[in-house]
């Protein structure tokens, strides 16, 4: 468990017959209510995962759309572009193959996005409580350029990264009940997958 503040980014090694076999929890930091939670390790976490890989990752999975859970695929998107990466996950919700994830993330941005652009129009109006739900929508969204273009740190980026961004890897989308497929190298390492009946 990298030590990257207010965030997640976990790194689980398997042995494969004394070889190792590595899987990425999401990847994320920000900023939070307080505006410390960002430590400012992102980088020198991602740079450890990617020299104790040897550049490569069995699997990447992506639990939520969060900042606290994928900044840091955006931040460090040229280090993550030079890892050979098996597979990715992420969960129904991003698929651009799946309608209603589709309307379902368009609602939500434009929702998020809106919420954002009223607390922020409020300035030194703003209640307490007002500035902290403007920070939530941030980590929802990411963070944004001008004109609510995606930025570096963004969730769009580490989206793009994550869906397209890795040679011959289509991400796989789950959703609750779906029998998720490990990568061979993985199920050779003794993994197997078991779910409550």
């Amino acid at each position: 468990m990298y030590r990257v503040g207010f965030g997640d980014f976990f790194l689980i090694t398997f042995l494969n017959s004394g070889i190792p076999a590595h899987v990425v929890v999401d990847c994320g930091v920000f900023k939070g209510t307080s505006q410390t939670g960002d430590i400012g390790s992102i980088e020198a976490a991602v740079a450890d995962m990617a020299q104790t890989t040897g550049g490569r990752l069995e699997l990447i999975i992506m639990t939520h759309r969060h900042a606290d859970h994928l900044a840091g695929f955006a931040r460090c998107v040229d280090t993550f572009k030079k890892l050979k990466v098996g597979a990715v996950w992420m969960p129904i919700w991003e698929s651009e193959y799946e309608p209603t994830a589709v309307k379902f993330q368009a609602e939500l941005t434009r929702t998020a996005l809106g919420l954002r652009q009223h607390l922020t129009a409020l300035g030194a109006n703003a209640t307490e409580e007002q500035i902290t739900a403007r920070k939530f929508m941030e980590n929802a969204t990411g963070e944004l350029g001008a004109a609510g273009s995606a930025a570096k740190g963004s969730n769009a980026l580490a989206l793009e990264l994550l869906k397209r961004g890795f040679a011959g890897v289509t991400p796989s989308y789950y959703k609750n009940g779906d029998t998720a497929v490990l990568p061979k190298t993985l199920v050779d390492a003794g993994l197997w997958m078991i779910w409550p009946s």
